[in-house]
């Protein structure tokens, strides 16, 4: 069957500097009732844009982006270098920090661990 999960956390940004907005999403909720079942199908998505301003889904394997958990809120930090970050928090769980590395499609993150 179909596999269900909410998405609590969103960002909406260019993180490849082509003048495209870029969709980063996370999600999951494992308090839900027994009769439903967890909700914990996501490990999070990227979804960029083609010239055409059609989405485009960007492979966890492809992006790095993986976020395990119930991901929540994010948050995109520049650095004063110029290096961009983007933290994720988690429900009853540590935060995810990625470095966003590359300017070209596909969006490479690399995290600090977990």
């Amino acid at each position: 069957g179909a596999q269900l999960s909410p998405a609590y956390g969103l960002l909406v940004a260019d993180l490849t500097g082509d003048g495209n907005r870029e969709v980063l999403s996370a999600g999951n909720l494992y308090g839900a009732k027994p009769q439903a079942g967890p909700y914990d199908a996501s490990i999070g998505a990227v979804t960029g844009f083609n010239s055409d301003g059609i989405p485009v889904g960007y492979g966890t394997q492809r992006t790095g982006f993986r976020v395990e958990g119930e991901g929540r809120k994010m948050a995109l930090l520049t650095r004063a270098d110029g290096s961009k970050l983007i933290i994720v928090a988690r429900y009853d769980d540590r935060p995810l920090v990625f470095k966003v590395n590359s300017v070209v499609i596909p969006v490479i993150f690399t995290s600090d661990g977990e």
